[in-house]
């Protein structure tokens, strides 16, 4: 099963339209939920989490999780699922997808050794141990751009003199970086602006704001502490200077971000992340990617690599498609 998986992932891989004129491959994970609440004699079913339709449901039920890898074109919202796999509930769904990320970047016979692969995740990704993770997987020059809660708190590490007994200093306590308060941030390292042109033709315009050095607390399983992290606050003002965005988005950054690649390629990157909705979306309503529900979990597994692979032929036809 296992290699079939693999020799599906690499056709898929050496078959996509790569853009000559972006200077990365740009990636998106997530998870998608497969309800099975009735199917008692099926493995390995757990708690996930579910929008349900009615509003007095609880947003969970009871099914797997499948996380899916996708290679982001940037064409008309078009983002190609590479890898969906079931996560075990014995794993964390989130570490689960930055291992899966990683070893589809690696692995030489997918083609995306050419240039810098980039991944967009959503704030579940942004923990200590999917950033360790991605650091143990060693998956070269890759970056690793995650969206940060908007309640998070930062450390700045130590500079002063070293305890010559009892346990090292590892943060400075009397600097912390609290992404609710503004007076800690300080001043940012660098800073830029851009025009973006919505599908509305609304312009408007973004401001990015970047600080380097940052540091994150870590677990005994999960040790972060010493990697140093690069944190970019991005906020929307339409041409009146009003926000149009409540909230800022906050991100943090690891990995070897070049130093002649603008900053404000962090928000272009991020902003197409969203395309990935569109394979679920269609997925789920055309392709029965969670509607068919096998009694064995392996038919389920491999429905999946059939929506997949049907979802790659339908991009590549598209151009056939407009000429018939």
């Amino acid at each position: 099963m296992a290699e079939a998986k693999k020799k599906i992932q690499n056709t898929l891989c050496q078959h996509i339209e790569i853009d000559i004129e972006r200077n990365s491959h740009l990636f998106a994970i997530d998870v998608t939920p497969n309800p099975r609440p009735f199917a008692k004699k099926v493995e390995d079913r757990g708690y996930i989490k579910h929008n349900e339709v009615v509003n007095s449901g609880k947003p969970v039920t009871i099914g797997h999780n499948y996380s899916c890898v996708l290679y982001l074109t940037g064409q008309r919202n078009r983002a190609l699922p590479l890898s969906i796999d079931r996560v075990s509930t014995s794993v964390k769904d989130s570490v689960f997808g930055v291992n899966q990320w990683c070893e589809i970047i690696k692995d030489e016979n997918n083609h995306f050794k050419d240039k810098r692969c980039v991944g967009v995740f959503d704030a579940a990704y942004s923990s200590a141990y999917c950033i360790a993770a991605f650091i143990e997987s060693q998956p070269g020059d890759a970056v690793f751009i995650a969206r940060l809660r908007g309640d998070r708190v930062l450390q700045r590490p130590y500079k002063g003199e070293k305890n010559s007994k009892g346990r090292p200093i590892i943060f400075d306590k009397d600097s912390t970086f609290d992404l609710k308060d503004g007076e800690t941030w300080g001043r940012p390292a660098q800073s830029s602006s851009c025009i973006w042109t919505t599908k509305k033709g609304k312009e408007n315009i973004v401001h990015i704001e970047v600080w380097y050095g940052l540091r994150m607390r870590g677990h005994h399983d999960a040790k972060v502490h010493e990697i140093p992290l690069m944190v970019a606050r991005i906020t929307v003002r339409n041409q009146a200077g009003q926000l149009v965005y409540a909230r800022p988005l906050w991100t943090v950054i690891v990995g070897s971000w070049p130093s002649n690649c603008p900053i404000i390629n962090i928000w272009y990157n991020y902003h197409i992340r969203f395309d990935a909705e569109h394979f679920f979306r269609f997925g789920k309503s055309k392709m029965l990617l969670v509607s068919y529900q096998p009694s064995e979990m392996l038919n389920e597994e491999n429905w999946k690599q059939f929506c997949m692979i049907s979802y790659h032929q339908l991009y590549h036809a598209r151009k056939l498609v407009k000429n018939v």
